[in-house]
């Protein structure tokens, strides 16, 4: 009897550990699709913004290049600022996208209850600890019934003599 709740205390280790796996590779396939997504609206911003900015030094050295009256110095000065203020705002929208998408993920996984690799890594070495200790548990106890079971031996012979 002993031997069969060791068996199911087992079993039911065993079911902890795959339903804590199952639920870390969840969580890793979500995190992982959430940072897809993000990277592909990063790099489609990107490459918008550079189609942009190629436009508007196409569009600044064709009007550098005709003879363009004094006037169109400050239109030009202008562009090359509007130029850099994109740079900055593309820098700007892609660290905010990425702290977006890092903060939605953590939200995703405390909302879901999912937990994080370190708390994944803890659990793993709870239940790996407890696993050693039944399997000690149950050393003794077959060496403790061992014993009585040659005690009750020893009785019989004894009480046959």
């Amino acid at each position: 009897m002993a031997r069969s709740q060791a068996t199911a205390r087992v079993t039911t280790l065993d079911e902890v550990r795959h339903s804590v796996r199952r639920v870390q590779d969840e969580g890793e396939r979500l995190v992982s699709r959430v940072r897809g997504e993000s990277e592909r609206l990063i790099d489609q911003l990107r490459n918008q913004t550079e189609q942009l900015v190629t436009r508007i030094r196409r569009e600044a050295r064709r009007l550098s290049d005709a003879a363009v009256p004094p006037a169109f110095a400050d239109v030009r000065k202008q562009a090359e600022q509007v130029l850099e203020d994109i740079r900055a705002r593309r820098t700007t929208l892609t660290n905010d996208l990425r702290k977006g998408a890092e903060s939605l993920a953590e939200s995703v996984t405390r909302t879901l209850g999912f937990a994080d690799a370190d708390r994944v890594s803890e659990i793993s070495r709870e239940v790996t600890g407890l696993a050693l200790r039944i399997a000690e548990l149950e050393r003794q106890l077959q060496k403790i019934t061992k014993q009585v079971k040659d005690v009750k031996d020893t009785k019989k012979k004894d009480q046959a003599a």
